[in-house]
């Protein structure tokens, strides 16, 4: 259960969307974490492939797998994304995901 003191309902809504949904075959991957934390250092979004801005609410999970551990990350815009997704607009992800085309 996620401490809910912590977090805002826009965070739990980023958190809901399963970003692997469709994917049945994990891999051997357990994943060890999934939250929304504020960006310290330039990465790229798995999702879009943009560059995520230092100081910006992003998503990150984190998983271990082949002797490895990983994390990916998801931009910010891309977190606003899967919230609309998850109201029912599928339109705003497939945009993004369409910049990584």
């Amino acid at each position: 259960m996620r401490n809910t003191n912590q977090e805002t309902f826009w965070d739990q809504q980023v958190l809901a969307y399963d970003p692997f949904g469709g994917d049945k075959d994990d891999g051997g991957f357990k994943q060890l974490s999934d939250k929304v934390v504020v960006a310290r250092k330039k990465r790229k979004c798995c999702e879009c492939g943009q560059n995520i801005i230092p100081k910006t609410k992003i998503r990150v999970m984190t998983a271990v797998g082949d002797g490895k551990v990983s994390s990916i990350s998801f931009c910010h815009a891309c977190c606003g994304a899967m919230v609309e997704w998850e109201n029912g607009n599928w339109e705003p992800l497939e945009s993004r995901l369409a910049l990584r085309r």
